[in-house]
């Protein structure tokens, strides 16, 4: 590492307010990794989630099998849309995130809801 990079990186702080972002499943952030658990908080790896061969600890899961929910470049949730009630339906998340996700679909339509957004 760079000295100026070195000097930057130790005077990184992070925000005092979440920053949610939603992003696709195959999201370069995990899309060639794995051991997700190393990508999540605490309480995301232990949430109960859906897979192929039924509930599962989201931790446990090598491949997300939903979109994902991140706060700063961890996981904390997992969104899918919901086409009947035209809103993107999450998981795992702080209350806070889910206020904001309802906040966030009422101003975005479908045809974005597979795609990475910030906010």
């Amino acid at each position: 590492m760079f000295p100026d990079d070195r000097d930057q990186f130790a005077k990184f702080k992070l925000a005092a307010k979440p920053i949610y972002a939603l992003v696709s499943c195959m999201d370069s952030m995990f899309l060639l990794r794995r051991g997700l658990s190393e990508l999540m908080t605490p309480q995301a790896t232990k949430a109960k989630v859906y897979d192929d061969k039924g509930i599962v600890e989201l931790g446990g899961l090598s491949d997300l099998y939903s979109n994902a929910i991140l706060d700063p470049g961890a996981i904390i949730g997992l969104w899918e849309y919901d086409s009947k009630a035209a809103f993107r339906s999450a998981w795992v998340v702080p209350r806070a995130a889910l206020q904001e996700s309802k906040r966030f679909a009422k101003h975005n339509t479908a045809s974005d809801a597979a795609y990475s957004r910030h906010w």
